[in-house]
This record gives C-alpha cells, structure tokens and sequence, in this order.
C-alpha cells in the first residue's frame, strides 16, 4: 500500500548542516591546545641533551671503573721477558764499549798534548836555564877563583871596586902578612887594579875605618837569586801526572843542550857544584863577620892564627 506523504510541520529545526555553515561564517574564538603549551623542538633538545650526555658519560665512567678493576694484566711469558732482557744486555754493552773506544781515543791524544806541552816547558826551563848560568859566568865570576861569587866583598879603596869572594879574598889578604909578627909591613893592592889598601895599624885599638873589606849587598842578593833559581830547574815536572813521558822528553833534550844539561846537575839540590859553593859561602860569612867584630882589637897572634886557619 503506498505510502502517504506526510508533511513536517515549520517549526521543525533545521538540519545539523545548516548549522554548521552558519557556524563557519561566525568568527571562530582560538582554544589553546596541549600543543601550545610545548616548548619548541629545538629548544627541547638543546636542554635535553646535556642531562643525556652527563648520564652517559657516568655510565661510560662506571663501565669502564667497573671493566679496568676486573681486567687482570696480561702474563708475560719467560721466554719473551729473556730474549728482551738479553737485547737491553747487548745493546748496554755495545753502547759502554763504544764508550770506552770514544775515551781512549781522548786519553791518547790528552797523552800526545801532554808529551808536546812537556817537551816544551823543558826546553824553555833548559834555555832559561841557559840564560842563567851565562849570566852567572859572565857578570859574577870571583876573579881570584873563576868559580860564582860566594859572599861577595869589595876591597875599600875609593879607586876600585872590584868585588871577590868572601873567602877568597881573606886568603889573598892575609897571604900578605908576616908570618912571625902577624902584621904587613908594607902595602896591600889589589889583584886586578893594583889600588893600595890602607896601611893595617898594628897598635890597638884599632880605627873601624881601617877595615880593609865591604860587603856587597847588591851583587849577593842577586848571585843568592839566580842560583835559587837553578836549585828547582826540571824537578817540578818530576811531580806531575806523565812524569815518565816527560822524563823521555827531559832525556832527549838533554842530549840536544850537552854541557848545559850537565852543568845544570850540579846546581840542582844535592849537586856538585852547589854544594862547593854553599861551602865557600858559609866559610866567608863565618870568617867575615868574625873579623868585622873583633877588628878594633885583634892582635898580631890573632892574625896569625887566623892565617893558619886560613891554610895561607
């Protein structure tokens, strides 16, 4: 049976879409979401990511505490331990001898220097040594004796001057006197010039201007030095490291100088010659000074004995 149309009455609401046109054509007020209230992405991620890194880097720290204290060290294995050990042994020892080449190498030539060095001082000492006696025998020779002045006088006339030994020339002096009286009786020159002393008065006391003798202090200063200096000549490098090559050195030059060499032992401490001449030195300083103090009131016997003593 058809169905008979049925008609709605007008006050019927309208239909759900016709609301919602007139909806949209309103202004639609804004209704904060969840979202809005989010911080941005980025923003998130830069304060998120400094939390995460630090929680990593604890745990990486705690990983890695927890793995070093459980790790045990590797064993090593004996054989390996030797064949390292006898490497550092090898490798010492090749390094110390190369050492020792490198060091003898520096002790030969320190040793040939020393050699050269040596050779030289001595024959410098050996041609001051030279320079030396030449002085000696040229310029201090006692006229009398042709040996070096020994307490060296000088004979009081004003006219002369000459300087002689100590010894020498109280030989010469009392060779002059009477051998029965003790006194000279006539004049007394000297050796060289011929200049006449001053008559010796035979009463007493004597005048101490009539002392016939002079020290000479310049001349005994100087002879006392340059024979010290030949006391020591080539001894000091006896002392010092290298004396045996410095000796071969000392004997070779020695064969080059001759007779200055051999004249050079004598004056060195314990010589010949050096001791002579310490013996004429002490004797004339004796004999002088014995005379000077007593020469006011000496005798005729006293002269006398001392001419005896004097062996003139």
């Amino acid at each position: 049976m058809p169905r008979k149309h049925i008609e709605h009455p007008s006050t019927m609401p309208p239909r759900r879409s016709a609301r919602l046109r007139k909806d949209l054509s309103l202004p639609v007020a804004h209704v904060p979401s969840a979202k809005d209230f989010e911080e941005p992405a980025a923003k998130k991620r830069k304060t998120a990511l400094p939390a995460l890194v630090t929680t990593n880097l604890q745990c990486n720290e705690e990983v890695l505490g927890a793995s070093a204290s459980n790790v045990l060290p590797t064993p090593i294995s004996p054989v390996l331990h030797a064949t390292r050990s006898s490497q550092d042994l090898h490798q010492r020892e090749h390094a110390l001898l190369t050492k020792e080449l490198e060091l003898k190498r520096k002790s030969d030539q320190l040793d040939l220097q020393e050699q050269k060095a040596s050779e030289m001082i001595e024959k410098c000492e050996l041609k001051s040594a030279e320079a030396t006696l030449a002085l000696l025998d040229e310029h201090f020779t006692c006229s009398l004796c042709y040996e070096t002045m020994a307490c060296p006088y000088v004979l009081s006339p004003l006219r002369c001057g000459h300087s002689f030994d100590a010894i020498c020339i109280l030989r010469w002096f009392f060779s002059k006197a009477h051998q029965a009286c003790g006194g000279w009786h006539e004049y007394v020159a000297c050796p060289i010039c011929r200049s006449q002393l001053i008559v010796t008065p035979e009463r007493i006391p004597r005048h101490e201007i009539t002392f016939p003798f002079i020290p000479n202090r310049t001349v005994d200063a100087t002879v006392q030095d340059l024979v010290s200096k030949l006391e020591h000549t080539g001894i000091a490098l006896k002392s010092e490291p290298g004396a045996e090559v410095a000796a071969k050195a000392r004997v070779k030059v020695k064969r080059e100088a001759g007779d200055v060499a051999s004249a050079l032992d004598g004056w060195r401490t314990g010589g010949s010659t050096r001791k002579e001449w310490q013996r004429r030195d002490r004797t004339g300083r004796e004999e002088m000074a014995y005379l000077t103090t007593n020469w006011t009131k000496l005798s005729g016997n006293d002269f006398i004995v001392m001419k005896a003593r004097l062996q003139v």
